[in-house]
């Protein structure tokens, strides 16, 4: 009988997604929407399992000369795992 060798599932790696916006706008609005979606569809911090409240893994504010400011944050999330989603 022919020997039969599993693979291990590769994970699935999201695409990093960036995002830029040159204009005036609501950016504490921009960032509660984008935190309660995370959350909402079952996101979880990767370095801590689970404690949602600490994704951002980096978060830089710059404000330049004329007083424009620019926000470089890093979330670095993974889905949670349920009965649906398992991972081996």
């Amino acid at each position: 009988m022919a020997e039969v060798k599993k693979e291990p599932p590769t994970p699935f790696a999201y695409p990093k997604v960036k995002i830029k916006f040159k204009d005036v706008f609501n950016f504490k609005e921009f960032y509660v929407v984008m935190y309660s979606w995370l959350k909402s569809n079952q996101w979880i911090d990767k370095t801590t399992g689970g404690q949602v409240e600490f994704m951002e893994e980096f978060h830089l504010e710059k404000t330049g000369a004329t007083g424009a400011k620019e926000h470089i944050i890093y979330w670095e999330v993974e889905k949670k795992r349920t009965d649906y989603i398992k991972f081996s």
